[in-house]
């Protein structure tokens, strides 16, 4: 029993430490601007415009308005994330638990955000099929399979209720990026499309030459003597106190 309990500890540790996998859709800095068109949960019809700026040294933010109705903003940073509710400007701070709420009446999740965002993935095991990868920090999805390369279809498995299948129609390059372009989506309880309108680099700005500083002269110290012979001169404190 000991021994199987070590045995045990060895796996679980293993996995919990194997290597992640830097999987983005991005890696260099751009801007995207998608819109979508869905029939969620309450099988009414949405319309979603977003714009992503991705920046993998800082804080990604994705702006979204739903129906021209709700609008936020939301950021996600390698250590905290929060989204800004708009036009009142009300920020709350997301914890990992908030991730799988849906974003508005939307059926796009938080959680889908911050995987496009972190792309929080483990390395398939070598004894798995290497088209599945396991989320690592996802509070929805547990795992997804991708068919093909570049994949044609994704399959997201959900830890608490509902899959969601996603249907990738073309993949096109974008200004020296390769994105799909639309994307049909199929949940228990939603469906809809999503394509991408602009996708650009994001280049770096140029910033002026600061000028160098001129050395500052430095000040005459004061005398404490009260000097006679100037007019101007201020009688010093400590002659004022006699």
């Amino acid at each position: 029993m000991r021994r199987f309990f070590f045995i045990f500890l060895f796996v679980f540790q293993t996995f919990l430490f194997a290597e992640e996998c830097p999987l983005l859709l991005i890696d260099s800095a751009a801007v995207i601007s998608a819109e979508g068109r869905f029939v969620n949960r309450e099988h009414s019809r949405v319309n979603v415009d977003i714009i992503w700026q991705h920046n993998p040294l800082s804080a990604d933010t994705f702006d979204i308005s739903i129906l021209g109705k709700e609008s936020f903003r939301y950021v996600s940073n390698a250590d905290y994330r929060y989204v800004i509710f708009k036009p009142e400007n009300i920020k709350r701070q997301m914890a990992m638990h908030n991730l799988k709420e849906y974003v508005g009446a939307s059926p796009i999740r938080w959680d889908d955000l911050e995987l496009l965002a972190r792309g929080s993935f483990r390395c398939p095991d070598s004894t798995q099929s290497p088209e599945f990868l396991y989320t690592e920090n996802s509070q929805t999805w547990s795992s997804l399979k991708m068919n093909g390369t570049p994949p044609d279809s994704i399959q997201m498995v959900s830890f608490s209720s509902g899959d969601r299948q996603i249907f990738i129609h073309a993949w096109k390059p974008y200004d020296g990026i390769l994105l799909p372009t639309i994307l049909d989506f199929r949940g228990n309880d939603y469906s809809g499309s999503l394509w991408i309108r602009t996708a650009k680099k994001a280049r770096p700005k140029a910033t002026a030459p600061q000028k160098p500083e001129a050395p500052q002269k430095p000040k005459p110290e004061k005398s404490i003597i009260w000097e006679w012979t100037d007019p101007k001169s201020e009688v010093p404190l400590i002659l004022q106190m006699h």
